[in-house]
């Protein structure tokens, strides 16, 4: 994936730019001098200051919509208008479909956007007349229509509902010692709350999930398709126009059998732990990282030229309710597997394009790499461990403090799609 998606000079990664001024204004005095900083501009300051200006106003601001001034995180100032009335509030208030609303906080933005100040306009617009579509014209037509019983269930929620208005409570009906659907309990389940019902967000998040996985790839082929046969004959050496490229050829290039030698050892590891620890079939983590890599390519195109994560790990639900029926723990291993490595391998491509630009030699980036992921590994492992061992129920309702709230609903999802297959989910 190196010569289609870090090599080209085409592909900037734009969210390794700031990184690298960073980088710089932190640890070369020669952009940080005074006569060079103002050499060229109208400021009378050095990086390093601004850097320090900038930090201290980020921290003061961020009190003031998380602390001082919470409206701020949600600024729905239409409702003001009329305030007692239904729609209106549904339309534009927070737990609606939030139409005209504002929200100041930073936090909560870049958690959606990584930066804006890194995505390109045109990918901006884009972003936007799709949210507009999909957010403030399809999902109330959807709600207010009543499709799939879509009216009775909250407008945004997580959470698994069922018919006659209770949230969903899968420990009432799987059995706890194998997570397997118990039928008789479930039947009784239903009688009492009724079918499952989801909110209109989740519904429209998994159905579109299919448009854009479909969309990734036919934009791959049809845009990007005679550049990856272009690339695909090409290496580092013979790339003399651009001058990254150049400079990071006089380098000993990382060698493809320390990438294959890696991989092989990681895989061995997960089949092994997924058929001592009885998690799933071995030759199951072939097909989960089977779907991941078809998708690499078209998820770090889209990375690469715009800065917008739009991975959504929503496929690997449904293809592994496809393969095991009433297994959601098997079910939840695939799902992970699938979705950390295509995770994994774009935040990979995007720190080699960091050290690429940065001139860090290759065989020192792969040992740096590799001993990082091994030791976050470890400790994320122990830690866990030691959470799940020492800690009375952990991740269980009756549990405050240590509710793990999304886990429950990673887990509830799980159950559903592989007990009631994922096309009955939402009759």
């Amino acid at each position: 994936m190196r010569r289609f998606l870090v090599w080209p000079s085409s592909l900037l990664w734009p969210e390794n730019l700031p990184s690298i001024i960073l980088l710089r204004t932190l640890n070369d005095s020669l952009v940080d001098g005074w006569s060079i900083a103002t050499s060229n501009e109208t400021w009378g300051i050095s990086r390093l200051k601004f850097f320090i200006i900038a930090t201290i106003g980020q921290c003061i601001y961020f009190w003031i919509p998380n602390y001082f001034m919470r409206i701020l995180l949600a600024f729905t100032w239409l409702c003001w208008i009329k305030p007692n009335t239904l729609i209106r509030s549904q339309l534009t208030g927070m737990n609606g479909f939030g139409i005209g609303s504002l929200n100041f906080d930073w936090t909560s933005i870049t958690l959606f956007w990584q930066s804006p100040i890194i995505v390109p306009l045109w990918a901006k617009v884009n972003i936007l007349i799709g949210f507009v579509l999909i957010v403030w014209i399809l999902s109330p037509l959807c709600f207010y229509t009543n499709i799939l019983g879509l009216h009775f269930s909250p407008i945004r929620s997580s959470n698994i509902l069922r018919s006659k208005g209770y949230f969903d409570h899968f420990n009432y009906y799987i059995d706890r010692q194998t997570y397997t659907l118990n039928e008789t309990k479930y039947k009784l389940y239903v009688e009492k709350y009724g079918e499952v019902r989801l909110s209109v967000a989740i519904v429209l998040q998994f159905g579109l999930c299919f448009v854009l996985i479909t969309s990734l790839i036919v934009h791959t082929i049809l845009y990007h398709g005679h550049d990856i046969l272009k690339q695909a004959r090409t290496s580092i050496s013979n790339r003399n126009n651009d001058i990254h490229c150049f400079l990071m050829s006089h380098y000993p290039e990382t060698p493809e059998w320390w990438f294959t030698i890696t991989f092989v050892i990681g895989l061995t590891g997960g089949i092994l732990a997924c058929y001592f620890g009885k998690l799933m079939p071995w030759y199951h983590v072939l097909s989960s990282i089977a779907v991941s890599w078809i998708l690499i390519l078209a998820h770090g195109l889209i990375r690469a030229n715009t800065g917008f994560n739009v991975l959504n790990d929503s496929i690997s639900f449904y293809i592994g309710s496809l393969i095991f029926h009433n297994k959601p723990l098997n079910l939840v291993t695939f799902h992970t597997y699938g979705s950390y490595l295509l995770i994994g391998a774009v935040y990979l491509l995007s720190n080699l394009k960091l050290c690429h630009y940065a001139k860090i030699p290759p065989r020192s980036l792969f040992i740096m790499l590799v001993v990082g992921r091994l030791v976050t590994g470890i400790v994320g492992y122990v830690v866990g461990s030691y959470l799940l061992t020492n800690i009375h129920n952990v991740c269980q309702n009756n549990n405050v403090e240590w509710s793990c709230g999304k886990t429950h609903e990673q887990m509830g999802l799980a159950i559903l799609f592989s007990s009631t297959g994922q096309g009955t989910i939402f009759n």
